[in-house]
């Protein structure tokens, strides 16, 4: 586990899933990797107005294996540009289904996001990696905070009762039907329940639901 230390002003982003990709469909008129490269420098540039100190990619950084070397050092810049303005900051993944190569995490050397672990701008999250944040507020009180990451080829843990506050990034479904996915990658709002965390963000979904507590 990794232990972070936080003052009440700094702040997390959690990211959803990126596809950062070169190949441009013939529908688009505009050049997808300028256009996915602009986009990622306007997260980043939120998160400087924020004072965001820890940045989580949710799983699918790339929309495949097969992306072109400019994409992947447009890609790389960006985030080295980044992280030399704010040595503080610090760059977290989970892997996702469009990470993995054939999907097998053994293949993982295969891919350029292992490349991007390997040379430590982006450092792999997972169950045998968590994250714990403390929070120090104005009184010097400790708040622990803990982050469970679960790869796309893991299923998410009950939440920590030891830990003020629990959050849980995955790269799941949320509540589809069996037709759409098996249960090894949909967290059904029973399971929501009864692993108990505070907050959950789920990357590979690709879908904007309001905010939701069940009870």
């Amino acid at each position: 586990m990794k232990i972070i230390d936080l003052n009440n002003d700094e702040n997390i982003a959690i990211i959803g899933d990126l596809h950062f990709d070169n190949r441009t469909i013939n529908s688009r008129i505009d050049d997808l990797l300028i256009t996915a490269n602009n986009k990622l420098k306007d997260i980043f540039i939120k998160c400087q107005q924020h004072n965001v100190k820890i940045v989580i990619f949710q799983g699918d950084v790339f929309n495949r294996n097969q992306i072109s070397y400019e994409a992947l050092n447009l890609f790389t810049n960006t985030l080295m540009h980044f992280k030399n303005l704010n040595s503080d900051l610090q760059i977290y993944s989970i892997i996702g289904n469009h990470d993995m190569f054939r999907n097998s995490i053994d293949l993982m050397q295969k891919t350029p996001l292992q490349l991007l672990f390997n040379s430590g701008i982006i450092e792999h999250i997972c169950l045998e990696n968590k994250l714990q944040v403390n929070i120090k507020n104005e009184s010097s009180k400790i708040k622990k905070l803990l982050i469970t990451p679960v790869d796309y080829i893991e299923y998410p843990p009950e939440a920590d009762a030891n830990f003020d506050i629990n959050i849980l990034i995955a790269h799941m479904f949320y509540n589809k039907s069996d037709a759409v996915s098996n249960s090894e990658h949909n967290l059904k709002n029973n399971e929501v329940k009864n692993l108990n965390y505070d907050f959950i963000f789920l990357g590979h979904d690709h879908e904007e639901y309001p905010p939701k507590s069940i009870i």
